[in-house]
């Protein structure tokens, strides 16, 4: 890479990509938390778990995903930080553009895994809202 983009890399895309990836953490890790503290009341209910709460683990795991690939992309953008920097602390065969692919590629996977977690979400809810009406009209 060249001075101007390193420089570009440096004011531009560091602090943004990291601040969009603090954002991102901070909101699979709340609706994550939420979901496993509200799952007993909404979702699971009084009952043990059966085939109808796949999609509630599904999303679990599809939010661990997200959260490790959100984390894996934040470091991997340190990385690409420290190579932009010139400071290295340990010897990388990767290039700084390599670096921002791989960022974008695992910000992309946690997104991916977010969304699909959420839509896994959705239709637990909507499998228990059908339960409790089944049993109401019954």
């Amino acid at each position: 890479m060249n001075e101007v983009e390193i420089t570009q890399f440096t004011q531009f895309y560091y602090p943004e990509l990291k601040d969009l990836l603090l954002k991102f953490l901070t909101l699979v890790t709340t609706v994550f938390t939420l979901s496993m503290v509200f799952a007993e009341k909404f979702v699971i209910g009084n009952q043990r778990f059966s085939s109808k709460h796949t999609p509630i683990l599904l999303s679990w795991i599809l939010f661990f995903f997200a959260i490790a690939a959100g984390g894996y992309a934040l470091y991997q953008l340190f990385i690409a930080a420290e190579i932009a920097h010139g400071e290295v602390i340990y010897k990388y065969n990767m290039d700084l553009k390599d670096l921002v692919r791989s960022v974008y590629r695992y910000s992309d996977i946690g997104g991916l895994s977010f969304g699909f977690g959420l839509i896994g979400l959705a239709i637990s809810a909507f499998v228990k809202l059908l339960t409790v009406k089944k049993v109401k009209m019954e």
